[in-house]
């Protein structure tokens, strides 16, 4: 028993300093999309140009492996924002490429014998030899420092929910003050080993007129609005009429002719009619600059927020690793920024939500396990030795997936949870063989034994019939399968270990529960005689 539970602390002092979690894995994906931002200055011509030099590099990594690659898709004018949900953003500077390339080659024995039986398939199913990670990487080394690009990313759909793995809000009052915070978060996320495609919301838009009323126009008694209107009814137009033509009815908008709205000088002489019928121009009644604003204003809570986004390459680091370190450094600076607050998304909120879900699952499950328990057996001890095998399955779950290399993910709590049941089960019916035997009067060592010699075998054929089960996943997993193999990996490996608890420890934990009760029990019978023997003797005196 105490072997058990010192191999229990060094399993999770393992999992917390050498194992570590991302939320979901990545799984093999055969379609991503590179998105390209070109300068704001370049014309839909120029960013068309870009997109050609851009493409002949990208066939140049199938040069000798034509075969790998189905479809090369150039849209010249957006860009993907996300993958899952194709949310897209429109402007002359984007570029984007849709690359699909060809199915894998059959890896693995599940995929090269069993999947074509099965499915009666036994044509050639595909020829790439490469991983999609690898020709990310080979294009990502050919494009990403081209001249003339801005921004470089690549998104791909992936397993759980869309979005970046690492996502940070940053709230405050002043955009210009958030642009520059949005800046340094950037440029500390690109110093960070494993983080790429590191990029901010805060993106300079086009060339604009900023006007403010000057102290003129308010002693002529106009208010800023009164200007705006009076711009957005010149540029903009306004409804006057509406005509019927055959069946239908439309609007007639008077309007500035186009040479005038496509001409900024000609703002100036914009015409303002006041009160008293007095006409005056713009350039008399504000003042004007020309700037660059902000493409897009967004806020959270009310407040204006600047998002900065990164990919994290996984067999580097985690996404909670890079959390971590933002963290560590930002936490204290943020403290003395008056404000302004960093807020996490993406990886890291989901982890929360999800875990939060988990937890109130697994308690419940938990309670309503023991809840049953003591109904069957009657007692309070006997349901807390099987629920006590529970936490013992932890150590096949970490030694899985140490041993086959993976991070612990959300789906392996799942398996988790689902191993909880199985081991139950596999107490459940130990303890009950070993009261029953004692109920019929044998003796409790060696009912003991005999229950564990007599329910070894189904207790074995479950966990050998489950492992089997879930084995082509643990072992043979490929492609977007290999996203349940960590789950298969916490049932599977969780359950084995298990097993051999269950019919060794859990035998000696029973008869350790057992001496304590009979200890507790005489303890109880002593004091109950002893305070018999006093009462008696008082009233003999009395």
């Amino acid at each position: 028993s105490v072997v058990t539970i010192c191999t229990l602390a060094v399993a999770l002092t393992l999992a917390a300093t050498r194992v570590p979690f991302q939320l979901f894995g990545k799984v093999e994906v055969g379609q991503f999309f590179i998105n390209i931002e070109a300068p704001n200055s370049y014309s839909i011509e120029e960013s068309e140009q870009l997109s050609a030099r851009i493409e002949r590099e990208l066939l140049a990594t199938f040069d000798g492996a034509e075969h790998e690659l189905e479809v090369l898709l150039t849209n010249v004018g957006l860009t993907l924002v996300d993958a899952e949900t194709r949310r897209s953003k429109i402007g002359e500077n984007y570029v984007q490429f849709v690359v699909t390339l060809t199915e894998p080659e059959p890896r693995g024995f599940i995929e090269r014998f069993v999947t074509p039986l099965v499915s009666l398939d036994f044509d050639e199913r595909g020829r790439r030899t490469r991983d999609t990670e690898d020709i990310i990487s080979l294009m990502r080394e050919r494009v990403e420092r081209m001249p003339g690009i801005k921004r470089f990313s690549i998104a791909r759909s992936e397993a759980g929910p869309a979005g970046s793995d690492v996502s940070v809000n940053l709230t405050g009052p002043d955009l210009e003050v958030l642009d520059g915070y949005a800046d340094e978060m950037a440029a500390f996320l690109a110093s960070l080993e494993g983080v790429r495609d590191v990029r901010h919301d805060m993106e300079p838009g086009k060339l604009e007129f900023r006007y403010r009323l000057n102290e003129h126009g308010r002693r002529l008694g106009l208010t800023q609005r009164d200007v705006a209107e009076a711009v957005r009814t010149g540029y903009l137009g306004v409804e006057t009429v509406h005509v019927n033509w055959g069946e239908e009815r439309y609007p007639v908008r008077l309007i500035f002719d186009e040479d005038v709205r496509n001409d900024g000088g000609r703002l100036a002489e914009l015409p303002i009619t006041l009160a008293d019928g007095r006409v005056v121009y713009f350039n008399e009644i504000v003042d004007t600059s020309l700037d660059r604003g902000f493409n897009t204003l967004k806020r959270l809570d009310e407040r204006r927020v600047a998002t900065v986004s990164a990919e994290v390459d996984q067999s580097r680091a985690t996404a909670l690793q890079i959390y971590d370190a933002l963290t560590r450094h930002f936490a204290p600076l943020y403290q003395n920024r008056v404000g302004y607050r960093m807020v996490f998304g993406g990886e890291k909120k989901q982890a929360a939500d999800s875990f939060a879900g988990a937890y109130d699952a697994g308690v419940i499950s938990l309670f309503l396990i023991f809840f049953i328990l003591i109904i069957l057996f009657r007692s309070l001890l006997d349901p807390l030795l099987v629920m006590l095998t529970i936490p013992f399955g932890l150590i096949g779950v970490i030694g899985g997936h140490l041993l086959l290399g993976y991070n612990l993910q959300f789906v392996s709590v799942i398996g988790i949870l689902a191993l909880s049941g199985i081991i139950v089960n596999d107490s459940l019916i130990l303890i009950d063989c070993i009261k029953r035997m004692r109920k019929d009067g044998v003796a409790r060592d060696t009912a003991v034994v005999r229950a564990g010699c007599r329910r070894a075998r189904p207790i074995l054929l479950t966990t050998v019939t489950t492992f089997l089960g879930v084995s082509p996943l643990i072992f043979f997993a490929t492609g977007q399968t290999a996203f349940l193999s960590p789950m298969a990996i916490s049932l599977g490996f969780g359950l084995a270990m298990a097993t051999v608890l269950i019919l060794i420890v859990l035998p000696c934990f029973y008869l350790v529960a057992d001496d304590l009760k009979e200890m507790v029990t005489r303890g109880w019978r002593r004091g109950g005689a002893m305070a018999a023997s006093l009462s008696a003797r008082g009233e003999t005196r009395g």
